[in-house]
């Protein structure tokens, strides 16, 4: 019997052992959560001062009154992606209707550094955004 023979059991045997589908990878960077699109919040849409931070529940025009005009605005599916940027940092606020036909508001914030891009406290970044 010749060993190439012998290759498709062997194969067959060993593809058995695997189990499915291998861990994902990690990559140590957080993407932003997922989220359906329409979240239940009970917030003010102009002010929040519990959840995600000091802007959690604020809609664009709060935003923009607070920092200016952002240097991104997209949307992501169901999302809306505003980027503001000062010397110190750059922050991306991400919001989400909380229900159908509703206006978008803060559902989360992410915070890194301007300098080398490392993630920091979006407090910190607020902060900083309101100085310039």
């Amino acid at each position: 019997m010749k060993c190439a023979a012998l290759l498709p059991p062997i194969i067959l045997m060993l593809s058995a052992c695997g189990g499915g589908t291998p861990p994902p990878v990690s990559t140590g960077a957080s993407p932003p959560p997922a989220r359906a699109a329409h979240i239940p919040v009970e917030r003010s849409h102009n002010r929040a001062d519990e959840g995600d931070g000091p802007l959690a529940g604020r809609n664009a025009d709060a935003l923009i009154a607070l920092f200016g005009q952002p240097r991104l605005d997209r949307r992501e599916g169901a999302a809306r992606v505003l980027q503001f940027t000062g010397r110190d940092c750059t922050l991306d606020a991400y919001l989400y209707p909380p229900r159908e036909r509703a206006e978008h508001i803060v559902t989360h914030v992410d915070a890194r550094r301007a300098s080398d891009g490392a993630d920091m406290d979006a407090d910190q970044c607020v902060v900083a955004l309101r100085r310039r």
